[in-house]
């Protein structure tokens, strides 16, 4: 049998209220393409490392 104590039972009605908002799609949002920069090391003893990351993501 589980009780139910005060704290979770307004915790559980916090989660379910803050819930719903980050179900509805973003209004502000726009069909257009958008880039995400990366920070990679293009150079140096960890080029490797870097052009193998970059060819992971363009794939």
């Amino acid at each position: 049998m589980s009780i139910v104590t005060r704290r979770s039972a307004i915790t559980g009605l916090g989660i379910a209220l803050a819930t719903p908002p980050l179900a509805i799609p973003a209004l502000a949002q726009s069909g257009d393409v958008f880039r995400i920069g990366l920070i990679l090391p293009m150079t140096g003893p960890f080029a490797s490392t870097g052009r193998q990351i970059e060819a992971a993501i363009r794939a």
